[in-house]
């Protein structure tokens, strides 16, 4: 499941594809879970889209303390993040270099979030689905060894 997981994730920066990994859930043990995907904060966005939200900051150097969604306090520096990957994504995706017309269109960009949310690009899901019989069968194939081991050391 990790290179189709890797293979289907939606290209930016490749940061969701570079984060996927399998981790093994510490907490519990037996039956023993696996965390199968990105690890990135915005893996879930990316996957099932989001509400309509509005973006508190969309220009770079102009962002001020101030209470977000939920009532969490957002800092200048976390606004100026958020203004600085809206500009990054501008630049990168809608070839926009002219400095006015990356704000310009930051701007744009963050008020289409804000009234449309932003769009569900499912990739974990549907390589689960497709690796799904392949997983199964390798699962299947490591419990009976590990039973024929278990039988044997009896």
């Amino acid at each position: 499941a990790l290179p189709e997981i890797k293979h289907r994730a939606p290209r930016d920066t490749g940061g969701l594809a570079k984060s996927t990994r399998v981790l093994m859930d510490k907490h519990r043990p037996l039956p023993m879970y696996l965390k199968i995907g990105p690890t990135r904060p915005h893996r879930s966005m990316v996957e099932m889209g989001t509400n309509p939200h509005k973006i508190p900051n969309w220009r770079i150097g102009r962002g001020v303390a101030s209470v977000g969604t939920k009532g969490r306090v957002r800092s200048a520096a976390q606004q100026n993040r958020d203004a600085q990957f809206l500009h990054s994504f501008v630049r990168r995706n809608w070839g926009i270099t002219d400095p006015k017309e990356v704000e310009r269109a930051a701007f744009l960009l963050a008020r289409s979030i804000a009234r449309k949310g932003t769009r569900a690009q499912p990739f974990v899901y549907p390589a689960f689905l497709y690796t799904r019989g392949k997983m199964e069968s390798i699962l299947n194939k490591a419990a009976q060894r590990l039973d024929a081991e278990i039988v044997s050391r009896g």
